[in-house]
């Protein structure tokens, strides 16, 4: 097998319709219709989540996650 970044459009393009695809029945998967991912998923779940934490959580676009710590501050 090569990763992913070696592999040609038309490569991923014929896995895309074989498994996704052509195979629609096997899988329980919905397709976005409208709108992105950003949209549809991880916006609406950032502002829930802020508004349960009442401000004490921030949610930073196109940052990558270091570290998650469960522990109370002082």
């Amino acid at each position: 097998f090569k990763p992913p970044e070696e592999l040609s459009a038309l490569v991923v393009m014929e896995l895309l319709y074989y498994y996704a695809l052509a195979h629609q029945d096997s899988f329980d998967v919905r397709w976005i219709k409208k709108g992105t991912v950003s949209d549809s998923l991880i916006q609406p779940l950032a502002e829930r989540l802020v508004q349960e934490e009442y401000g004490q959580l921030n949610v930073l676009g196109g940052c990558r996650v270091k570290e998650v710590s469960l522990e109370k501050s002082t």
